[in-house]
Formats: structure tokens, C-alpha cells, sequence
């Protein structure tokens, strides 16, 4: 454990060369990215991986909007309105649990178990309340 107040959170040690695989598998039993790329640092120093290592899943998001607007008398207008947001209906998953200190090694350093990490267990807000698809209807009335 690092006793350095004021810091960032510590890094784990990189141990294998290159950058790190992402699997993208997106569940709480898979592997987002490759969990053996790392070690839990176990001296009083800062790890060696550092910011920005990998990525986390990436949240497409597809709007559609439909509009039509009738002309009344004299200035007066009606529109009509149809949208839906998340149209593809694409969940947006959060960040991988990436503590590798909860994984728990064998004698000759491979994996026993992982214990949630590497893995994604829930989605993120898109911005709006809930991440499935909605649909909005409207009019509008301008004068």
C-alpha cells in the first residue's frame, strides 16, 4: 500500500510488454481486457502502468427525430412530433472493475480467481434516466 497522501489512486505493475488486449466481452464473468497484464504492486512505490491503459467500452447512442409542421390560418402552426433516442436499443455498459489487488494469484503467478475483476456488471446512464429505448410524441402549437 502506497501511504502517500494527496496522490491518485495506485497503479498496478505492468507485466507483459505491448499494449493491453481488450477482449470486449461485456458480462460479469468475462474478461473485458486481459487481467494477466497486471500485477498488485507489493513494495511501497508507485506501479508502473499509469493512466490511459486501455479503454472501456465505447456507448453509441442513435437518435431519430420526425417532424412535420401544418400551416393554420394567419400565423398560427401545428407540429407534429415523433422522436426516439436509443433507437437501436444498444445497452451502454460502464467501466470494467479494474482493482487487481481482488485477484488472487497461485504459486507460480497464474490466476485463481478473479473475484469480479475484468469484469463489467452494469451499464451507464446515456444522458436520460434510464439506457432502453424511448419514445417521445408531441404537438406543438405556435402562434
Amino acid at each position: 500500500m502506497l501511504n502517500a497522501p494527496g496522490t491518485t489512486t495506485q497503479f498496478a505493475d505492468k507485466v507483459k510488454s505491448g499494449p493491453t488486449e481488450v477482449f470486449g466481452d461485456a458480462c460479469a464473468t468475462c474478461q473485458y481486457f486481459d487481467v494477466s497484464a497486471y500485477r498488485p504492486v507489493t513494495d511501497v512505490r508507485f506501479g508502473n502502468s499509469g493512466n490511459y491503459a486501455f479503454r472501456s467500452p465505447s456507448a453509441p447512442n442513435v437518435d431519430m427525430s420526425l417532424f412535420r409542421t401544418f400551416k393554420l390560418k394567419g400565423e398560427q402552426t401545428v407540429q407534429l412530433r415523433a422522436e426516439c433516442f436509443n433507437i437501436t436499443n444498444t445497452p451502454h455498459f460502464a467501466a470494467p472493475s479494474t482493482n487487481i489487488s481482488n485477484v488472487t494469484f497461485n504459486a507460480d503467478g497464474t490466476i485463481k480467481a478473479l473475484n469480479g475483476v475484468g469484469g463489467i456488471t452494469s451499464t451507464t446512464r446515456a444522458g436520460r434516466q434510464y439506457d432502453e429505448r424511448e419514445w417521445r410524441l408531441g404537438v406543438r402549437w405556435g402562434f
